[in-house]
């Protein structure tokens, strides 16, 4: 099962001026790899995945205890 990265646009509610930003340091090659993966597009998308799967698993662990 492949897992659709397309990124949609981000609701505005979203967008602040507060926004979190990470780095991390990359050999050369790293960084080229970086890039062809579309820099921290493919990463938000990892996220909300990620973020939606544990409020799903979470969500079932409640409600089966009930």
């Amino acid at each position: 099962m492949t897992k659709d990265l397309t990124i949609k646009p981000r609701l505005k509610r979203e967008l602040t001026k507060n926004g979190r930003s990470i780095s991390a340091r990359l050999t050369e090659s790293e960084y080229v790899e970086w890039r062809k993966l579309g820099k921290g597009k493919w990463l938000r998308a990892f996220l909300k995945d990620s973020r939606f799967e544990r409020e799903k698993t979470t969500h079932e662990q409640s409600t089966a205890s009930l």
